[in-house]
């Protein structure tokens, strides 16, 4: 080969690698200024940014971290003019993925989609109550756990629209605990309260009151199970104890109007069901139930007010249920 050959050779063969360098060497990054008052300063791509960049904004705004295709994409972290703070995953301009989001005081951190708090997550409230579980839009949705730190209570159980709703459990550090259905935080539904004092209640609540059928269970033994309205007893309540029969009576906001043991009349037999019941009526034949009177089981469970018997069988009247039920 000829020296003029090689030696062009050689000159090709180092033009090459300095080409190559130049292609690889990574863009610089560069102050841009622009027009609306916006600044960014980072690496720009064809006109569009793309890299690691900071983009702040005339407001005051700014976002450092990921940039692909002119989009915050990928890690950043994003400062919003009132002071809230959101670190984390970037798709497309929005908040998506895992983050943090410090706000008036509050930390959430969890996922996020398409910009809001959406998915599993935990949020530590300024005041020290802390919320951990499912958020849709902002806001617990779904299953959760929410602690109250100057009560010590702590709920477990479903939420929706940022409250206890459906069913769930609260405790107390007090001993009282309550497990059953929420409406808009409110215990609501059946449920089962379990008082500091050791004394339970079993049955309807509405609105946050004993509501509905339902039952009491003393810490001496005694039962009192039957109609609840606005936290009282009123309507039928049959009482139970150790040491004597069951009794039947009548309630009043809270006030006994009258009261009668429930025991079986032998001179008036009356059955529903194969069920013994005791008939307090005025017509009995052959000492079985005869015409209309009052009626209750002999469990106490159950009561016509005014039934129609014939020959000691129940013919008509309404049958009341006294016996909670979920």
């Amino acid at each position: 080969m000829r020296p003029a050959a090689v030696i062009w050779q050689r000159r090709a063969a180092v033009l090459l690698v300095v080409l190559l360098s130049a292609a690889v060497r990574p863009a610089e990054s560069t102050l841009y200024e622009l027009a609306n008052g916006d600044v960014f300063e980072g690496v720009m791509v064809d006109g569009l940014r793309h890299g690691e960049g900071r983009y702040t904004w005339a407001t005051g705004a700014h976002y450092e971290g990921s940039f692909l295709n002119d989009k915050m994409h990928g890690k950043g972290k994003y400062t919003f003019v009132d002071g809230r703070v959101y670190e984390g995953d970037f798709v497309n301009d929005e908040r998506h993925g895992q983050g943090v989001f410090r706000f008036d005081g509050d930390e959430y951190s969890g996922e996020f989609r398409n910009g809001v708090m959406t998915g599993a997550g935990e949020i530590r409230y300024k005041n020290g109550d802390v919320y951990k579980g499912d958020f849709v839009t902002g806001e617990p949705h779904g299953e959760g756990r929410f602690t109250w730190i100057e009560s010590g209570r702590v709920y477990t159980g479903a939420f929706q629209r940022g409250q206890p709703h459906g069913l769930g459990a609260y405790t107390d550090p007090t001993g009282e605990s309550y497990e059953g259905g929420f409406r808009t935080g409110s215990r609501h539904g059946f449920g089962e309260l379990q008082l500091a004092s050791g004394n339970r209640y079993r049955g309807e609540f509405a609105n946050d009151r004993r509501h509905g059928l339902g039952e009491v269970l003393w810490l001496d033994g005694e039962k009192y199970r039957g109609e609840f309205v606005r936290d009282q007893y009123h309507g039928y309540v049959v009482v139970e104890s150790r040491d004597k029969p069951p009794e039947i009576g009548r309630w009043r906001n809270g006030e006994r109007i009258w009261r009668r043991p429930i025991t079986a009349v032998d001179a008036c037999k009356f059955t529903i069901d194969e069920a013994a019941w005791m008939f307090d009526g005025t017509d009995c034949v052959n000492g079985l139930a005869h015409g209309r009177g009052f009626a209750v089981r002999l469990d106490g469970h159950a009561l016509i007010e005014n039934a129609r018997a014939i020959l000691g069988q129940y013919v008509e009247g309404d049958i009341r249920m006294l016996s909670p039920s979920p």
